[in-house]
């Protein structure tokens, strides 16, 4: 699988369920889908701002940082609602 070789839609309908499952609360399910969102679109900035917000709930906030971290190196701002003290 490449990023590149994946059709449109399809990346539309893995950002579209994840986003579904985020808003239900669903943050397991949405964090599992939302590594291929930004795998298949790692400038999607709502991308990592979900999975960083969905592995916080999640309390692993190591993964939090480590996405935070990725998306930085990509110069993407995430813009979180809670504090994360990534070291």
């Amino acid at each position: 699988v490449s990023a590149e070789r994946t059709p449109e839609s399809y990346k539309s309908i893995y950002f579209n369920a994840a986003e579904i499952l985020y808003e239900q609360g669903k943050f397991m399910e949405a964090s599992k889908l939302l590594e291929w969102v930004i795998f298949f679109n790692p400038k999607k900035k709502l991308g990592y701002q979900y999975l960083i917000d969905s592995y916080y709930n999640l309390n692993d906030k190591k993964e939090a940082c480590t996405i935070l971290k990725k998306a930085e190196k990509m110069d993407i701002r995430p813009q979180i609602n809670f504090e994360l003290s990534c070291n």
